[in-house]
C-alpha cells in the first residue's frame, strides 16, 4: 500500500474511533511529513476532549451530589403547555419529603403535591415563572400517606440547553410555623393577662355596689311579684357579669399548679361520680357511662385539682352534647414508649362541624346561647402548664372524642403493676 494512502487510513481510522466515543485512541503509527503534523494535531486535539469529557462528567457529578444532598426537597418540572407543572426529576429529599418514590413523582403533577389539587393555580404560576418571576409562598402539602404540611415554596425559572423548565424549592416549616404561633399566642397572652386585670379593677368594685344596691331596694321595697322577678333578675345577670370576669383572670392568667402525685385513674373515677349525679339530675333519657381504665396504676406528678376542673367541663361538655338516651366513654392508656399518658372522653352526641372544631379552643368562642366561650380555652391553658395538649376527633352526627395527652417523664412518676 502507498505510503499517502496507509497515511490516509490511518487517519480516517482514527476519526471513526473518535466518532465512536473512544477518546482514548491515539495515532501511533510512523507518519510523515503533513500527515504527521495532522495526526499529532489529532492526538492534541483527543486529549484534549478527552479532559473536557472528564471535566464535565466531574461538574457533572458535582451538581448531582449537590441536588441529591440537598436538605430541601427539589423538583424539576416541565413548563410545556401539554403537561404543564408535570415532575420530570427530584431528588432524594422530596422522595422522602413526599413519600412517593422517584418513579411514582415523574408520573405526577405539582398541583397533585398541594393539600387541595390546585392545577389551575399552577398553571398561573408557570405562567409568571415563564416571565422570569421567582414565586415565594407559605402552603399547604400532601404526602402520599394523605397526612398535610405547611411547607414553604420557592418556584423560578430554569433553562437547559433552550428548554424552559420549573424548578421548585420545598422546605417543610411546620414546626417553625407553629414556634411563630405560639409566640403570637404568648404575646396576646400577655395583653390579655394586663387587659383582664385592668377590667377586673374597674369593673368588679361598681358591679358589686350595683348588686348591693339592687337587693337592698328589693328586700327593703314593698314590690310587685313583676318588679321583684326584674330585680332578682338584675341580680342574676350581675353574677354572670363577675363571673365572665372571673373566667378570663383565670384564662389570662391561670393559678399555678402544686404538683402532687396523683392517682389517675382513681381521680377519674371520683370525678365520674360526681358527673353521673348531675347528669341524673339534668337529662330526662339515661347516659351510660362505660370506663377503660388501664389496667396500670398511672401516677403522675399533677395538680389533682385542676386536672378534676378540666375531666368536670369535658363531661358536661359531652353530657350537654347527647340529646337522648347516649354513652360516654372514658378510656386511660401509656403510650407504648411509655412517655405520654393518654384519657380519652368519648360520647355519641351530635358532634361538631369542622369550623366549630378549629375555633373550639379560642377564647370568646361558643355555640351556647348563653356560654362564655372561656370554658374549653381555659382547660387548655390548664393543661399547657402540666406541658400536655388537648386533642380533638369529631364529625358531624357521630359523636366527639377529646383526649388530654399530659407527659409521663420519669420526673412525673408512672408506676406499673409488678
Amino acid at each position: 500500500m502507498p505510503i499517502g494512502s496507509f497515511s490516509v487510513a490511518t487517519l480516517v481510522t482514527a476519526a471513526r474511533q473518535l466518532g465512536r466515543g473512544n477518546l482514548d485512541f491515539r495515532i501511533n503509527q510512523p507518519l510523515k511529513n503533513e500527515f504527521l503534523e495532522v495526526a499529532t494535531a489529532f492526538n492534541s486535539m483527543a486529549a484534549a476532549i478527552s479532559e473536557e469529557k472528564k471535566s464535565n462528567v466531574a461538574m457533572q457529578r458535582l451538581y448531582q451530589s449537590l441536588f441529591e444532598s440537598a436538605k430541601d426537597a427539589i423538583c424539576i418540572m416541565s413548563t410545556d403547555p401539554a403537561r404543564p407543572g408535570a415532575v420530570i426529576s427530584a431528588n432524594k429529599a422530596a422522595v422522602d419529603l413526599f413519600g412517593y418514590s422517584l418513579k411514582e413523582l415523574q408520573n405526577m403533577c405539582c398541583g397533585e403535591l398541594c393539600a387541595e389539587n390546585s392545577s389551575n393555580q399552577c398553571i398561573e404560576r408557570i405562567s409568571r415563572i415563564l416571565n422570569g418571576e421567582w414565586v415565594e409562598r407559605i402552603t399547604d402539602r400532601r404526602r402520599k400517606d394523605g397526612s398535610t404540611f405547611k411547607s414553604e415554596v420557592l418556584a423560578g425559572p430554569m433553562i437547559i440547553d433552550d428548554v424552559n423548565y420549573m424548578l421548585t424549592f420545598t422546605r417543610d416549616v411546620t414546626e417553625r410555623e407553629l414556634a411563630k404561633q405560639e409566640l403570637l399566642r404568648a404575646n396576646q397572652m400577655s395583653v390579655v393577662g394586663q387587659m383582664a386585670v385592668g377590667l377586673a379593677h374597674e369593673i368588679k368594685n361598681p358591679l358589686a355596689g350595683i348588686k348591693a344596691t339592687i337587693e337592698v331596694l328589693s328586700s327593703d321595697l314593698d314590690l310587685e311579684d313583676d318588679d321583684r322577678e326584674l330585680m332578682l333578675r338584675l341580680i342574676s345577670e350581675i353574677d354572670r357579669m363577675e363571673r365572665l370576669l372571673k373566667n378570663l383572670l383565670r384564662y389570662a392568667r391561670p393559678p399555678q399548679p402544686h404538683p402532687e402525685v396523683t392517682n389517675i385513674n382513681r381521680l377519674l373515677e371520683y370525678t365520674l361520680r360526681n358527673v353521673e349525679v348531675t347528669s341524673a339530675k339534668t337529662t330526662t333519657d339515661k347516659i351510660h357511662f362505660i370506663k377503660d381504665f388501664s389496667p396500670q396504676t398511672l401516677q403522675l406528678e399533677i395538680d389533682p385539682d385542676q386536672l378534676q376542673q378540666v375531666l368536670l367541663n369535658l363531661y358536661l361538655n359531652a353530657v350537654e352534647a347527647i340529646s337522648g338516651p347516649g354513652k360516654i366513654t372514658t378510656c386511660s392508656r401509656l403510650s407504648s414508649d411509655g412517655r405520654q399518658m393518654f384519657i380519652d372522653i368519648s360520647d355519641n352526641g351530635a358532634g361538631m362541624s369542622e369550623t366549630v372544631k378549629n375555633n373550639l379552643f379560642k377564647p370568646f368562642f361558643t355555640t351556647r346561647s348563653k356560654g362564655t366561650g372561656l370554658g374549653l380555652a381555659i382547660c387548655l391553658r390548664l393543661i399547657e402548664q402540666h406541658r400536655g395538649t388537648i386533642l380533638v376527633d369529631s364529625h358531624p352526627g357521630k359523636g366527639s372524642t377529646f383526649t388530654i395527652v399530659l407527659p409521663a417523664s420519669s420526673a412525673e412518676r408512672i408506676e406499673h403493676h409488678g
